[in-house]
């Protein structure tokens, strides 16, 4: 099994951290998360950019969905 601390505070326009993720990263690592098979819980961990998170969220989970 897999658990996976979802903090969307990664994205580039979140105002307290110095990360660089941008929304399509979010596809790819659901895709990464996905392609291993396994059972996995994503457990949401936070982020301040209020816009994006549900935008950022929706594609790991698109991305996990549509993982080979």
């Amino acid at each position: 099994a897999l658990v996976v601390s979802l903090g969307m505070d990664t994205f580039a326009g979140d105002p307290i951290s110095g990360f660089t993720l941008q929304s399509a990263d979010y596809l790819r690592v659901g895709e990464r998360l996905g392609a291993t098979g396994l059972p996995t819980v994503l457990v949401f961990e936070g982020g301040y950019a209020v816009n994006e998170i549900g935008v950022n969220v929706v594609n790991v989970l698109e991305g996990f969905e549509t993982a080979p």
